[in-house]
């Protein structure tokens, strides 16, 4: 019986934050939040509300974009509602290979640069959740794989050269330990010029982390 490894979920949801900048929760096909960052951290274990716009990607085997969810005809059945604060959500379901849905990856917005960044990419985050879930469901029978998983360069080397803009991930010491193709061409400089690089060496003023997508763009 197939199922999501607990422990690497969370390892895909930090490492979908810190690429995308938005919250990431990560559900089982019971809607039992495995995974979670941000606002919804410290609801890991416990279970969504019947009716929410994830239960419907789960069972549709579809993805779900809502960039207004006070208008949403799909939110209004939520049994949370009233009190949710979400304001725009992307719901993209894992399907093992046989078929089944395992779960989703929901992507949500709380603050207005985020409802930005959702609505205006909705191509491109439907693509990357697409390579992810692949990855995450593909390997599911190798629970060592999937441990891994964003600890292995080439497999996060294809993740971020399949987004359309420029991205460089960095260590605690600020060097740069990944860049994809679209950050090499936009500096026109080979990948080999920047691994291991400091941040400063290459943008002035040099980025917070959390800015780094928007410098870039």
């Amino acid at each position: 019986m197939y199922k999501i490894e607990k422990n690497s979920a969370q390892e895909i949801a930090d490492a979908i934050q810190s690429l995308l900048l938005l919250d990431v929760t990560i559900v089982d096909k019971t809607l039992k939040r495995i995974a979670a960052t941000g606002n919804y951290r410290h609801l890991v274990g416990e279970y969504l509300p019947k009716g929410c716009s994830y239960e419907y990607t789960i069972n549709s085997k579809k993805t779900e974009i809502i960039t207004e969810t006070a208008l949403s005809s799909r939110c209004a059945h939520c049994k949370s509602a009233s009190i949710c604060k979400e304001i725009a959500t992307v719901g993209y379901p894992i399907i093992s290979r046989d078929g089944q849905a395992l779960g989703a990856i929901g992507l949500i917005a709380f603050k207005e640069s985020q409802w930005m960044y959702i609505k205006e990419n909705q191509s491109t985050i439907t693509r990357f959740l697409g390579k992810l879930g692949e990855l995450l469901a593909g390997n599911l029978a190798y629970e060592e794989t999937i441990k891994n998983l964003f600890l292995r360069n080439q497999e996060i080397t294809t993740i971020v050269n399949s987004l359309d803009y420029g991205l460089c991930l960095a260590d605690t010491n600020q060097r740069i330990t990944i860049v994809n193709k679209q950050l090499t061409k936009l500096l026109n400089h080979s990948e080999q010029d920047l691994i291991g690089k400091r941040v400063d060496e290459i943008f002035y003023p040099p980025p917070q982390s959390q800015t780094l997508l928007e410098t870039v763009l």
